[in-house]
Parts: C-alpha cells; sequence; structure tokens
C-alpha cells in the first residue's frame, strides 16, 4: 500500500517543503526549499509552465514559454530525489516538450523548470 503526505511552511521570504512517501513499511522523504525571492520582478523569467495528461500512462506534455533572463533547467525527479530527465533551454523560448516515463513504475514524480530565481515545480502522476 503506497501513500504520501507534503508539509509545506513558508518564513520570510522561504518556502520549506517535505514530501514522505510510504510503500508498506518502508517511508522515504525528501526535503526541498525556495528562497530569497525579492520581488515579483525576480519570477518574470518563466512566462508559461503547463502539464497536460496528469495523470497519465506516462506520456507527459508540456508547454513552455521562457523569458530573456538566462538558461534554463527542466528536470524529472522520482519521490527520493534521483534525477530522471534533465534539459537545459535556452533564454527567450516557447516550446511545446513530451516526456515519455511509460518505462517508469507507477507513481509520483516532481517536475522543476528552474529560470534565474524562479523555480516551479509541478508534481505528475503515473498510472
Amino acid at each position: 500500500m503506497k501513500s504520501s503526505v507534503i508539509f509545506a511552511k513558508v518564513s520570510r521570504k522561504i518556502i520549506f517543503l517535505t514530501a514522505f512517501i510510504f510503500i508498506g513499511m518502508n517511508a522515504f522523504s525528501k526535503n526541498y526549499f525556495v528562497q530569497n525571492m525579492k520581488n515579483d520582478s525576480d519570477v518574470t523569467s518563466i512566462r508559461q509552465f503547463s502539464v497536460f495528461s496528469n495523470p497519465s500512462k506516462g506520456k507527459i506534455n508540456l508547454q513552455i514559454e521562457l523569458g530573456n533572463t538566462s538558461t534554463a533547467t527542466l528536470t524529472v525527479t522520482n519521490i527520493i530525489g534521483q534525477t530522471l530527465f534533465e534539459k537545459k533551454m535556452n533564454e527567450a523560448q516557447k516550446l511545446n516538450l513530451t516526456i515519455d516515463l511509460s518505462d517508469r513504475p507507477k507513481g509520483i514524480y516532481l517536475l522543476n523548470l528552474q529560470q534565474g530565481n524562479q523555480s516551479i515545480s509541478k508534481k505528475i502522476i503515473v498510472e
């Protein structure tokens, strides 16, 4: 039996997240944090980040539009933090991308897009 829990704590421009997944008698956890978000101009580098077909059988479609600030990195990790996919993208790009996780076990994966001071994470469910 699988179950998962995510806890979040916000403290003066810092967000702390702890994700737990329980599989049978085993428990795994991963800590994440975002810090030093100064003002609205710091979070304008990613203009669009859409994920659809979620939950899916493994094929995840993304629509991404990046601003002019810097190179962006897209990563997919499993719930224990192992990187399964990574793609670096040039600044000022608009693209449609499909990620195929159909060869991976069913479960929860984390999709993270980071550009400049901005980082956006989304949960992906593979059924």
